[in-house]
């Protein structure tokens, strides 16, 4: 089912309205939107995430809802549905979505994801360990990746 000309929160507005507690994509980012991107929209009370079938020279974009949705929305998981890029909320970021898994599963989280995932967080923690400012954060970094290599029982 493919839902046209619905009433999307305008993201760019709300952020006007509450600078100090609502952040959106720069122009920058929201340029970067294209075939494939996943980005959060809201429609009434409840934000949600799509995946970007196609953008349009004007700024319209087409996608696919990853969701399951909690209200009537007239749509709901695997439609297809189209907005602008002032609809846009966040854009989704493969890397903090890793950093943000493992902070709540621990060096368990390297069993739980699909192995190309966790070699690039492996990837994002030894660059931790790089840059960190501390010899406790390295130290916490490595053994991160320690209890990573060990086998589960």
């Amino acid at each position: 089912m493919t839902t046209t000309n619905l009433q999307f929160i305008n993201a760019q507005e709300m952020s006007k309205r509450f600078p100090d507690t609502f952040t959106v994509p720069s122009d920058e980012e929201l340029a970067s939107i294209a075939p494939s991107s996943i980005v959060k929209v809201a429609h009434g009370d409840e934000r949600f995430w799509v995946r970007v079938l196609s953008v349009a020279d004007n700024g319209t974009i087409t996608a696919k809802v990853s969701n399951n949705l909690i209200g009537d929305h007239g749509f709901n998981h695997g439609d297809t549905i189209t907005f602008h890029k002032e609809n846009v909320y966040q854009l989704y970021d493969e890397d903090e979505a890793l950093i943000k898994f493992f902070d709540v599963h621990g060096p368990l989280a390297f069993s739980m994801l699909p192995e190309k995932l966790a070699m690039r967080l492996a990837e994002i923690i030894d660059a931790a360990i790089e840059l960190a400012e501390d010899e406790a954060e390295a130290e916490e970094a490595e053994l991160a990746i320690e209890l990573a290599a060990r086998p589960v029982a």
